[in-house]
């Protein structure tokens, strides 16, 4: 169970690393060290979505996080509890 969690570890962090070229299931079967029916699998089963719709998913984060517009730090309120 702890081997198949790093593997799932392993492929997220690949896909999320190599999100701008769209890696195939069989690059990041092979970063991984599995078959990509058995890694489709076990991703799915710890993920809740394939591989293929979790790089979707990340590229569709970034991409809306690009399109989010950055306030300055002037446009702030000094909140004392506002961290981020």
């Amino acid at each position: 169970m702890g081997a198949t969690l790093s593997v799932v570890a392993s492929a997220i962090e690949f896909i999320r690393v190599n999100a701008k070229p769209q890696p195939t299931l069989e690059s990041v079967t092979e970063a991984v060290h599995m078959s990509p029916f058995h890694l489709q699998r076990v991703f799915s089963e710890w993920v809740g979505m394939s591989p293929k719709r979790f790089l979707l998913a990340t590229i569709s984060a970034i991409e809306l996080r690009l399109q989010r517009p950055r306030r300055s730090d002037s446009g702030r309120q000094r909140n004392p509890l506002y961290l981020v």
